[in-house]
């Protein structure tokens, strides 16, 4: 079903907002605990390099910490830039993309 709609024949509802607002509501209200993303948004950006590129790289946190939050890692390529984060580093290698 993937890019595909549901029509009025499927009773009336657009089940694909539906599951989109539960999805938005989920990650607001249990990962970033505060409302940071809007359910109205169109074309919304995938990745960092738009929607029609891939980035063929890890992220791999470099201190000694257990956790390695989304949100963490976001707020360092915000301050510090993508390209320069101080917590993290991008992994990359032929190696790493055949085995993982």
């Amino acid at each position: 079903m993937h890019g595909k709609y549901f029509g009025n024949q499927d009773n009336g509802k657009n089940y694909l907002d539906l599951v989109h607002n539960k999805v938005i509501k989920y990650f607001n209200d249990k990962i970033f605990k505060e409302s940071l993303i809007h359910e109205n948004v169109t074309h919304p950006q995938r990745h960092f390099f738009g929607n029609k590129q891939e980035c063929k790289t890890f992220v791999k946190i470099k201190t000694e910490e257990h956790s390695f939050s989304s949100k963490d890692l976001l707020q360092d390529f915000n301050d510090n830039g993508f390209r320069t984060p101080e917590k993290y580093e991008h992994v990359f290698g032929n190696e790493l993309n055949a085995t993982y």
